[in-house]
């Protein structure tokens, strides 16, 4: 018999049902129901909140469901989806036992079953809490536990195979380093693929959204180990987590990660190949040559060279064409990128790279490609007037720029 009833019963539901963006990779996308169109915040609802309350109490008879939910419902249309996490976590400090020990107990007992798959969507059901009413539970034995890390990080381990405690952690890799490290190495060799995932993702120097580490933007030595363990993961989620570490470490220690790269280098090993790519993601926009090279992009020989924008002067909301006639002075593989060079407010331009072609070309080929650059309003980027400037770069080297105005 269900614990739940009616609109409660959210194993079956939209509130908890969203695809956790924490878990999602590159590419992937979340598939919303038209039933689940609403707000992001409300997977805190009233009736998620319902049904994690319910098992608690389950498992803490003393547990005062009604005041609880009164709490974590306060003024609750108000407030966005971090602000309702943080009113749970503080209605849990609230109503769970003093007892970090006890209180981490009675959670770890209210948990759904353990996920052992790559599910985008596991929610709170029947069978206990998962998906995002972890969050607040594990901020909550961050917050309240930092001072007793034996007892709150196998709680941790535990969630993250329910939804993520990869903000949890870092709390405690900050004030613990050295007890994190090895605790994180065996998380790294964990037969649960969420539990490998978090030792490299909760590591991440620079997680988005994140606390900093900074001993570990520092130096990351401490996290060769850890990823070493995980390069050949036979889980494609928790190999691009390891990626993401990587790229994190490019932005302070580029060598480190061109040094990795090229010792964990097997051409004719496909999951690596592309995990390391994915990590020199940076390197590549930036032209580095050491990358290129490592990655079958030798220096570019080339001759006549002419790039054209079609039109001189482009409306703001309108569209142009770009073109690149070159021909190819040996048989190599080109990377072809662009780099469009975009006014700011304050009448400086920055460099944005963008991918075009990626193509084996041989010795006298001449090249014709061409594309659109479009100039439509986009959220992510905001266009000013004045002259504009775009570049094309072959395996990282600049081979030819064009001018025009960009008019409001």
């Amino acid at each position: 018999m269900s614990v739940l009833s009616g609109s409660q019963e959210l194993g079956r539901g939209a509130h908890m049902g969203y695809a956790n963006p924490i878990y999602l990779a590159k590419g992937q996308k979340m598939r919303r129901s038209k039933q689940a169109m609403e707000p992001f915040k409300n997977v805190y609802s009233p009736d998620s909140i319902h049904a994690a309350a319910v098992h608690i109490q389950r498992v803490y008879p003393q547990f005062n469901l009604v005041s609880f939910e009164a709490q974590c419902l306060q003024n609750l249309d108000a407030l966005e989806l971090k602000q309702r996490s943080r009113q749970i976590q503080q209605a849990l400090a609230d109503h769970l036992p003093k007892d970090i020990a006890q209180s981490a107990n009675i959670l770890c007992a209210a948990l759904a079953d353990d996920n052992t798959t790559e599910n985008l969507t596991w929610t709170t059901d029947d069978t206990g809490i998962a998906g995002w009413f972890i969050m607040p539970m594990a901020d909550y034995l961050a917050e309240y536990g930092i001072e007793q890390p034996e007892i709150c990080l196998p709680a941790l381990q535990a969630m993250t195979s329910r939804s993520s405690s990869e903000f949890a952690i870092r709390p405690f890799i900050h004030r613990y380093p050295e007890l994190l490290q090895q605790e994180i190495l065996t998380w790294a060799s964990h037969n649960n693929l969420h539990v490998r995932r978090l030792a490299s993702e909760g590591s991440r120097p620079r997680l988005p959204w994140g606390m900093r580490l900074p001993h570990l933007v520092n130096n990351p030595e401490p996290l060769r180990p850890i990823l070493e363990t995980l390069i050949d993961d036979p889980s494609e989620y928790v190999r691009r987590s390891v990626a993401n570490n990587l790229n994190d470490i490019v932005k302070d220690h580029p060598q480190w990660v061109i040094d990795f790269a090229k010792k964990w280098w097997a051409p004719n090993n496909k999951p690596r190949h592309k995990l390391l790519r994915h990590a020199c993601r940076t390197l590549f926009k930036q032209g580095n040559p050491q990358v290129l090279e490592l990655f079958g992009y030798p220096p570019a020989k080339w001759q006549n060279a002419r790039l054209k924008v079609a039109d001189s002067r482009i409306k703001m909301g309108n569209a142009s064409e770009l073109t690149l006639q070159i021909s190819a002075a040996a048989t190599q593989r080109w990377m072809i990128d662009f780099v469009l060079h975009l006014k700011k407010a304050n009448g400086s331009s920055t460099g944005k790279v963008f991918k075009w072609r990626d193509m084996q070309v041989s010795k006298g080929e001449p090249i014709n490609i061409s594309r659109k650059l479009d100039f439509k309003p986009v959220t992510t980027r905001k266009y000013y007037p004045g002259e504009h400037r775009v570049e094309v770069m072959i395996n990282g080297k600049v081979v030819g720029e064009a001018t025009f105005e960009l008019e409001s």
